[in-house]
């Protein structure tokens, strides 16, 4: 683009202070041998089109939208007209026509992972398994999600968790709350909110006993000791370890190349740890 000497990339969110994603990516693109520049801008969400309008015209190669702007990343497609279903855009990067285009990186982690969800265990435990259409893409009415615990309405959703369920949102995957444990196991998708109700290893063995055909993708954004479902899960992660892995994913697409998920995740760790 013209008046840039080397690729930028650039950090929106509201507030911007607290946010290890250009610490992270900052390390990625030096791991993988990448001269790139990354900067951090405080935009209001009323703001967030202007910002776009702007990066856009001073050649911005791409765009990281924080979770802070949850609320302004849940825009419309404008390649399927105004009237298209609202996706839970994470990032922007230029297009073969060198348009900044929005890329779902949560929404397609999550379907990524549901997509691995193994088949029932049991022939008479019904059909348990994730369907896809003809088209490949999932179909939200074969997947359960629990909440395992309570959401104070009276409260501010924690951003990167107010981020994730509007990515399960977008793909019209229905969520319950819940408080037993045995629903875990009935589930494909289980969230630990922050501050939820901490899992009881005993009644876990009870509810696995069970021969549950399931085998849940755990999101875990509680501090809780989750280590009593690693033994028969799909995947168990924290918040930090799937920040780092939809970070992997969006420096790829605007490099071609993947640095190391654990190289970020690092770098995420480091930063809250000082």
């Amino acid at each position: 683009m013209e008046g840039i000497t080397e690729p930028c990339l650039a950090i929106l969110g509201h507030p911007i202070a607290g946010n290890p994603s250009q610490l992270a990516i900052e390390r990625a693109l030096k791991s993988i041998g990448k001269d790139w520049r990354v900067s951090s801008f405080d935009v209001a969400p009323k703001d967030f089109d202007k910002a776009m309008a702007g990066l856009d015209v001073l050649g911005f190669h791409g765009v990281w939208l924080d979770s802070t702007l949850s609320n302004a990343r849940n825009l419309a497609d404008p390649s399927k007209g105004g009237d298209s279903k609202p996706q839970a855009y994470d990032m922007w990067s230029r297009d073969d026509d060198g348009e900044l285009s929005p890329i779902s990186l949560r929404q397609g982690w999550l379907s990524n992972q549901l997509e691995k969800t193994p088949k029932p265990k049991s022939p008479n435990s019904g059909n348990s398994a994730i369907e896809t259409s003809e088209a490949g893409t999932l179909k939200a009415e074969s997947i359960s999600a629990v909440l395992f615990g309570e959401l104070d309405s009276s409260k501010t959703l924690d951003c990167e968790l107010d981020a994730w369920m509007k990515a399960i949102e977008s793909l019209d995957i229905p969520i319950t709350q819940s408080l037993e444990v045995s629903d875990l196991l009935e589930a494909n998708l289980v969230i630990l909110p922050p501050g939820g109700k901490p899992i009881d290893a005993e009644d876990l063995d009870l509810a696995k006993s069970a021969s549950s055909p399931k085998q849940p993708l755990l999101m875990n954004f509680s501090a809780h000791e989750i280590d009593p479902l690693k033994s028969f899960r799909l995947y168990v992660g924290s918040s930090h370890q799937m920040l780092a892995e939809v970070l992997a994913n969006a420096v790829e697409v605007w490099t071609k190349d993947r640095p190391d998920e654990s190289m970020l995740f690092d770098a995420i760790e480091e930063y809250f740890a000082v």
